[in-house]
């Protein structure tokens, strides 16, 4: 056999086993195929299962006012994730209920007409109910005035007089409002707060 017939051979041979390999890897490809159409159509018929689980397991649950022996834990489960449910309902319909204020960005409620951060006026929201301020009560005559022993302590006392009228010092000198700790403007009519609840008596 000469060089070219021998050279011949083992291109042929080179060949036949490229073939072999590219219908071996044809063959494996087409296996594979055919394994994710299985899993994907067994994938589809457990969750076909398991959906009628939940619907056997919920006509369950509302056919029975207590649970079932052996369904207990089941039911307080159910029962607790309700009431968590309404729980989360509930504050995030409070967070849906409060707003920005457009002047300083603070955290209004749709019934305050004025900010509390910066006493702007809220156009959208409703009027506060505004309440009096305390009238000064009459004053003692010369015999019923307290000595100095008897004087009432200051120190825990919330209530300020402020031009001659004696008001509660929680509370906004110009309509009445309460107002919390640190609060710059009052919301109910957007009056500036006095920053000290105890200020002197003049």
């Amino acid at each position: 056999m000469g060089f070219f017939d021998k050279v011949k051979d083992a291109a042929g041979s080179a060949m036949a086993a490229a073939s072999d390999v590219a219908k071996n890897v044809q063959d494996a490809g087409k296996e594979m195929t055919e394994k994710a159409r299985l899993n994907k159509a067994i994938k589809n018929e457990e969750t076909k299962m398991n959906n009628l689980y939940m619907v056997i397991g919920q006509k369950l649950f509302n056919a029975n006012a207590t649970a079932p022996d052996g369904y207990e834990d089941q039911f307080i489960g159910i029962n607790n994730a309700k009431t968590e449910i309404e729980r989360l309902k509930k504050e995030l319909n409070s967070m849906a209920d409060a707003s920005s204020c457009p002047q300083c960005g603070a955290k209004v409620g749709t019934s305050q007409p004025f900010c509390q951060g910066c006493g702007a006026k809220l156009t959208s929201a409703a009027p506060v109910q505004a309440v009096q301020p305390t009238t000064q009560p009459e004053q003692p005559t010369q015999s019923e005035q307290p000595t100095q022993s008897e004087q009432p302590s200051d120190d825990s006392s919330t209530i300020t007089e402020i031009n001659n009228e004696v008001v509660d010092s929680s509370k906004c000198p110009q309509c009445g409002v309460a107002f919390g700790e640190g609060q710059t403007f009052c919301e109910g009519c957007g009056a500036k707060l006095v920053a000290s609840p105890t200020s002197e008596i003049e």
